[in-house]
């Protein structure tokens, strides 16, 4: 859940341009407690959905119903109105189940993915500083890689990369591009490259489909926050594989991070470089 824009760790002042309605504590934040914040760190929610099985809307159970292919389709209930998420549904389309006991995800075993991105940016949910032209607010294309536990196209607390730079400050992929397949060509740690169109308004979906390897079982994305000085959420190598298992399904509440490349404090703030270059951070 989110209620504030990214803001620095030296202290400079920063307006909560992301702050929403609902309970709320000091400088508009919302309270411990409040059911639009379970928590003020990002948290991974995983559901334990059988094979087939739909899961329903809200608290409800899942319902298991028989099905003719072999797709899972899960519905997840957003528990406020400020989140902004990503879902991350396994169709099933494991080509080989790896057999060995192995705590390490190893053979030749591949399984497909769906992604669904639904962004819940809205001017209800974030009246403060809310952009409405040139541009309204909006979520740029997904930029995603399939990658083994040596490679990171981007981290928290770590300095972003030239192209993490100029795609969250300009949304141009061409250097990040150039990146991946540097990483791939040189250490073999990048399985493919992957996107999703980008989404016209604040809230919406997109949704693209990917591969893994059981060697490169890591996923990572990139999502420009639209219009931002250098603001984005992503997942930073989300490992898909577990003691031999394929993860069924995913859910993960996406929180904003700044590149650390521009002080700009308003989303529509011109552009204002960042001297030295920061660290990433939430």
């Amino acid at each position: 859940m989110v209620s504030s824009p990214p803001s620095r760790q030296n202290g400079r002042s920063y307006e909560r341009a992301l702050a929403a309605g609902g309970s709320r504590g000091e400088q508009g934040r919302p309270r411990s407690g409040s059911p639009e914040c379970i928590n003020s760190r990002p948290r991974l929610r995983e559901r334990a959905v059988a094979p087939f099985c739909i899961a329903g809307p809200g608290d409800r159970l899942p319902v298991c119903t028989p099905s003719s292919g072999m797709e899972k389709v899960t519905f997840i209930c957003v528990r406020g109105p400020a989140c902004w998420w990503a879902a991350l549904t396994l169709l099933w389309g494991v080509h080989a189940a790896p057999l060995d006991l192995d705590p390490v995800c190893s053979g030749d075993a591949r399984a497909k993915y769906s992604l669904t991105f639904k962004g819940k940016w809205s001017k209800a949910a974030f009246p403060k500083h809310y952009p409405l032209y040139r541009p309204p607010a909006q979520w740029s294309p997904l930029i995603g890689v399939s990658h083994s536990s040596d490679y990171h196209l981007w981290q928290r607390n770590e300095y972003a990369s030239n192209g993490v730079r100029e795609f969250s400050e300009k949304g141009e992929a061409w250097t990040l591009m150039k990146e991946v397949e540097a990483a791939g060509e040189r250490i073999q740690s990048v399985y493919g490259v992957f996107s999703a169109p980008a989404v016209a308004e604040g809230t919406g979906q997109t949704s693209t489909e990917f591969e893994l390897f059981a060697r490169h079982s890591f996923l990572s994305f990139i999502m420009r926050i639209v219009p931002s000085p250098d603001w984005f959420v992503g997942v930073d190598s989300l490992n898909l594989c577990e003691r031999d298992q394929w993860k069924d399904n995913i859910t993960l509440d996406l929180y904003p991070y700044d590149a650390g490349t521009d002080s700009g404090f308003t989303f529509s703030s011109p552009n204002f470089e960042t001297i030295p270059q920061e660290k990433v951070t939430e």
